[in-house]
């Protein structure tokens, strides 16, 4: 491969990833959370619901666990919402308001 189209690929990868660490938190898991009706129902609303439906924890993380998801709730939100962690790990950590209630942190 001559080296433009690798420097366009690689460009476009990277548009690419950036495009998605931006455009996941947007997006909610609620429906495909769990294939119980009644856990799909209670996800509609309750941080509880999904925490037990991603298997997170609200503590210390489990030994050898690295959280990439998170589930919470958006300033201005009427629900909670499983999301990527990045935003959830600097509000909570770095000390960076994101506009987040964070209930919890998943795998």
């Amino acid at each position: 491969m001559n080296k433009p189209v690798a420097k366009a690929l690689t460009k476009l990868a990277l548009r690419c990833a950036i495009a998605a660490a931006i455009l996941l938190p947007l997006s909610t898991n609620d429906f495909r959370a769990s294939a119980d009706p009644a856990v799909r129902a209670e996800t509609i609303g309750s941080p509880a619901a999904l925490i037990a439906a991603h298997g997170c924890w609200t503590g210390a993380a489990p030994v050898d666990t690295v959280a990439g998801h998170a589930i919470v709730t958006r300033l201005g939100a009427d629900r909670p919402a499983y999301v990527v962690s990045g935003p959830a790990l600097e509000q909570t950590f770095g000390g960076k308001d994101h506009g987040l209630t964070v209930h919890a942190f998943c795998r």
